[in-house]
């Protein structure tokens, strides 16, 4: 049974909304893998250090921010209550294990009824 709670007792993945900073100039077709990609490839370090990302153009068909300094796109899900339980540990522990090229990495959830998201 500890065993159990150990495993589904980890939380890492429950984010702070206030350490989600927006992402402006985001902007292009695909997924946010294919858009961090072209701007690591298209981007460069001036004279000065400073990092320069060309904009990419298009549309982007969610919100995307910036957490722990890595791009991530932002699913806001309207809820007026969230669970907590075994059942949704396991599929948090599910999606979580999900490692393929053409899904988008699960990083967390913002569990603040007032900003929940993906």
């Amino acid at each position: 049974s500890s065993g159990i709670n150990a495993e589904y007792g980890d939380e890492t993945w429950i984010v702070d909304w206030d350490k989600i900073k927006p992402s402006t100039g985001y902007k292009g077709f695909g997924s946010v893998r294919s858009i961090a990609s072209t701007m690591l490839s298209q981007t460069s370090i001036g004279q000065n250090g400073g990092i320069s990302a060309p904009p990419v153009r298009g549309q982007i068909f969610c919100e995307t921010g910036i957490y722990e300094g890595k791009l991530v796109s932002i699913k806001k899900i309207q809820k007026t209550h969230f669970q907590l339980n075994r059942a949704t540990r396991i599929e948090i522990r599910n999606v979580r294990a999900v490692d393929h090229a053409n899904v988008s990495k699960f990083v967390g959830i913002v569990t603040d009824i007032s900003n929940f998201s993906i």
